[in-house]
């Protein structure tokens, strides 16, 4: 019963440690910085985890990384993109919010 109770606390910890590095990334990006895909492997190495909202933040942000060549050139491309992860970022604020 220990076992399966460190077990969960462990995976929650996992979890929420996942939803604050989307967080944060989103945010930096939003704010003009940029990630990379080796800093999201880390970041979220297990995505299984995720819930819809937290797995959309991950791929808005896998997709910034794929169009990298693409808003290097394209400021209103790179403004739009940046608008997505701030919406990204309100709603997992928003769902944080909710459930504290």
């Amino acid at each position: 019963m220990r076992g399966c109770r460190a077990l969960l606390l462990a995976q929650h910890a996992r979890v929420t440690n996942q939803r604050a590095f989307l967080m944060s990334t989103l945010l930096r990006v939003a704010e003009g910085g940029d990630v990379e895909a080796s800093d999201l492997s880390a970041g979220v190495p297990d995505a299984s985890g995720l819930d819809p909202d937290e797995r959309d933040a991950l791929v808005e942000l896998q997709l910034w990384i794929e169009d990298r060549d693409i808003h290097q050139g394209e400021t209103n491309y790179t403004r739009f993109k940046r608008e997505w992860m701030r919406d990204r970022l309100a709603v997992l604020r928003d769902r944080s919010v909710r459930k504290s």
